[in-house]
């Protein structure tokens, strides 16, 4: 298939675009209002682009290069529009390749294309309490995460291996979280690992990853602040030393509650019905909280954003195993005994 076929195969019809388009609009709007109203974009923390752009920021902040100098080319061009203006529509495009990247994974899922264009708004629902119930952090990151992670995540599972190098590339300029890409391809190709291919583009990752770092570091040796730090005795003190509400609110709605879903699929042993490596990639959900709890915040909900993908495909294969539910697993990705 020819480049531009494949590019119209990638979207769906026009007015869904248009209606993804307007349903990415109400989420950031709704997000402008919650956490973005009151940016300037000159803060000394995580939300300071100009701050970024200065290159006087803390570090790991200004290793976040990428949102940054994006939000900079724009304002060359356009230099009339305000600046919370440009930083809008730059969310508002990165939210409808969101919906657009997770309609083209729901594709390898499941077989109804048709239900599939419009079960791509699930994906907002974890996004809601993530991004703006429960978040209480302006990060000019979050959206590239979640657009890098499922861009990483077509093209693991499409087998595009060259273009996956180039996401990654890519990403690791946004944030540390795109490393994360790395774990899923190694897992959806768990049963073919020591082939050839797979090892040199595992490596060729991992390399990519700490040389990006490596440079960082180097560049921005003078910056203060650490790049690296153990932060797991401080989430331990989180469970006693917030009020039991808010740990039950984390514990509970992190992801709207969809979590608890995937936990009963995995207890109830229904997983097995997609003992494959498309059920595999998602498994990257376990190593994502270890790491968030040796190293991030497990109390903050915008750390979770990354693990949304992983999240919502497990609860709708949950889903598609209830009695006569409209959503039907692709062949593709059922056990030989399914078939």
């Amino acid at each position: 298939m020819k480049f531009t076929e494949k590019l119209i195969v990638f979207f769906p019809p026009l007015n869904v675009c248009i209606y993804y388009l307007f349903s990415s609009l109400g989420f950031c709007y709704l997000y402008f209002h919650k956490i973005f109203f009151a940016v300037t974009f000159y803060e000394k923390n995580m939300g300071g682009i100009y701050y970024i752009l200065s290159f006087e920021a803390l570090k790991p902040n200004q290793f976040r290069l990428l949102i940054p100098f994006t939000f900079k080319l724009f304002k060359t061009v356009f230099p009339f529009v305000p600046d919370r203006a440009a930083y809008f529509l730059i969310i508002l495009l990165l939210t409808f390749f969101v919906l657009i990247f997770f309609y083209n994974i729901l594709n390898v899922y499941f077989g109804s294309k048709s239900i599939n264009q419009w079960l791509v708004l699930v994906l907002l629902y974890p996004m809601v309490w993530q991004y703006i119930i429960l978040n209480q952090m302006f990060e000019f990151t979050d959206f590239a995460n979640i657009l890098f992670i499922l861009a990483g995540y077509y093209c693991i599972i499409k087998g595009y291996n060259k273009l996956l190098l180039f996401t990654f590339l890519l990403g690791t300029f946004n944030h540390d979280s795109t490393g994360f890409l790395v774990i899923m391809f190694i897992l959806f190709n768990v049963k073919t690992v020591f082939k050839k291919e797979i090892i040199f583009y595992s490596i060729l990752m991992m390399l990519i990853f700490v040389l990006v770092k490596l440079m960082m570091e180097k560049i921005f040796a003078p910056n203060p602040g650490l790049s690296f730090r153990l932060n797991y005795m401080f989430n331990i003190s989180e469970f006693t030393n917030n009020p039991l509400h808010i740990v039950l609110r984390n514990v509970f709605l992190m992801f709207g509650g969809l979590h608890l879903f995937v936990i009963y699929f995995f207890v109830s042993g229904r997983w097995k019905r997609f003992n494959t490596k498309y059920l595999y990639i998602t498994l990257t959900i376990v190593p994502y909280v270890i790491i968030l709890f040796l190293i991030h915040t497990l109390f903050e909900a915008r750390n979770y954003i990354t693990a949304i993908p992983f999240v919502i495909i497990l609860f709708l294969m949950f889903f598609s195993t209830q009695q006569n539910s409209f959503l039907k697993p692709l062949d593709a990705i059922k056990t030989d005994s399914q078939k």
